[in-house]
C-alpha cells in the first residue's frame, strides 16, 4: 500500500513516498519565493523559454532561471541581458531588460 507523508520544514516541504513500510522515494521541496527590493542585471547563458527555464550568469554565478510572469511568451535569447526579480527556491525569476 501507498502512502505519502508529508512533514513541513522550516526551508520547505519534504515528501517521502512509502511502500510497505519503506521509504522508496524521497524528495525534497523548496518553496521559498523570495523577491529582491531592487531588480539585478543578468546574462542569459542558455535561452529561456515560456515554459522552460534556461541559465544566466548572475553575480558571478551560473544559475537556472524562468521567467518571473507565467503569461510572459518572450524568449530570452543567450547574451540578451535581464533584470533577476528574485527566486523560487533555486530558480531565478527573471524577465527581459
Amino acid at each position: 500500500m501507498h502512502r505519502l507523508d508529508t512533514k513541513k520544514l522550516k526551508a520547505g516541504v519534504y515528501h517521502s513516498l512509502l511502500y510497505e513500510g519503506e521509504p522508496s522515494m524521497s524528495l525534497f521541496i523548496t518553496t521559498d519565493l523570495v523577491l529582491f527590493p531592487q531588480p539585478q542585471l543578468g546574462i542569459v547563458e542558455e535561452s529561456i523559454l515560456p515554459n522552460q527555464p534556461g541559465y544566466i550568469r548572475f553575480q558571478g554565478t551560473y544559475w537556472q532561471a524562468k521567467l518571473h510572469h507565467h503569461e510572459d511568451t518572450s524568449i530570452l535569447q543567450s547574451g540578451a541581458m535581464v533584470n533577476v526579480l528574485g527566486r523560487d527556491g533555486l530558480i531565478l525569476l527573471v524577465e527581459a531588460h
